[in-house]
């Protein structure tokens, strides 16, 4: 999603949120808005798998104290995510049958702001949905690999040209210190994290 669409997604809003923040008239506004190539577009929903629920991974969860808040953090981002693109959809639903009998100078403005909004708020959830999910993909392969070795994993990642699009590591800081690492020669940690004090395999 964020290789096929929020590049553009991107670009359209930066170039009508000078004309929509700084309230210019509506006929400047419906001009910028009416070259761009996505701010009027729908997009689908993300496809979301059945999370598991706590019995499925109470055995782990002393060995990764914090997997039940990574987990619960990467099911609601992606709730969040569907949620605006769902609200955004509407609006443009909305907008295009208003648009049919002509909008006024309040119904413009109206529309294009929170368009504008609920677009901001996808790029952003994008990123936190990507972040957390590579988190919690990689707590669990890295727990797996030294507990567990020769177990078998499946393992996603994207492709080099798309690793570029990822959000960095210390994207949500506060969460990537609550990584566990079940390595032999685990990296020293800046802080005694909440996650070490509740871990049996505390470093």
């Amino acid at each position: 999603m964020k290789f096929q669409m929020m590049g553009n997604l991107q670009s359209d809003c930066d170039k009508v949120r000078p004309a929509i923040n700084e309230f210019r008239h509506p006929q400047e506004i419906v001009d910028i808005s009416e070259t761009l190539r996505t701010f009027f577009v729908g997009f689908p929903r993300i496809g979301v798998m059945k999370f598991p629920g706590y019995e499925q991974f109470s055995d782990v969860v002393n060995d990764i104290p914090m997997l039940l808040s990574i987990i619960h953090k990467t099911e609601f981002t992606l709730d969040d995510l569907n949620n605006r693109i769902s609200s955004r959809n509407s609006l443009i639903d909305r907008h295009s049958v208003k648009n049919i009998d002509g909008l006024n100078a309040h119904a413009v403005l109206y529309f294009h702001q929170m368009i504008l909004s609920e677009s901001d708020n996808i790029i952003q959830y994008v990123d936190d949905a990507l972040f957390f999910s590579d988190l919690l993909s990689e707590q669990i392969i890295n727990y797996v690999k030294y507990k567990h070795p020769g177990q078998k994993t499946i393992t996603f990642a994207p492709s080099e040209h798309l690793k570029a699009l990822m959000p960095p590591k210390n994207y949500v800081q506060t969460y990537r210190d609550q990584f566990r690492d079940f390595s032999a020669t685990p990296k020293t940690k800046k802080q005694f994290t909440l996650a070490d004090a509740f871990s049996r395999q505390a470093l």
